[in-house]
């Protein structure tokens, strides 16, 4: 699996514009590495971090715009959280080749069995 580990610009300390903007460009610079890595062969890629912003903004629609067929990870049936936007959480396997979704804030541990993929975007 590769990591692309992010840390989208802040929200505060300018105006909204210039820093959506900012969070644009890095959410469209990523999701050409992305692209890039597919061609190179990488099946499983995982876009982790803090990007700063909701799944439905418009600054990480070049991410979550279905155009790259990502999932933010909070919509995923098998994902257990608290119900807030951008929390933490882990994706892992265990030494069974079982899934296991863990929300950090509430400690709930998911497992999923079977062969599905999943490409997912940590928010």
């Amino acid at each position: 699996m590769l990591v692309l580990v992010n840390h989208f610009k802040s929200k505060g300390y300018s105006s909204p514009a210039v820093s959506d903007s900012k969070r644009k460009r890095q959410a469209n610079r990523v999701r050409d590495i992305y692209k890039d890595r597919l061609n190179q062969g990488f099946e499983f890629i995982a876009i982790v971090g803090d990007l700063n912003d909701t799944p439905n903004s418009d600054p990480l629609q070049p991410l979550l715009g279905n155009e790259l067929g990502l999932t933010d990870i909070m919509t995923h049936d098998i994902f257990t959280g608290d119900g807030r936007p951008g929390k933490e959480a882990s994706v892992r396997t265990d030494t069974t080749g079982e899934k296991l979704v863990e929300s950090k804030r509430d400690k709930n541990i998911t497992k999923e069995r079977g062969s599905r993929k999943y490409k997912t975007v940590l928010c």
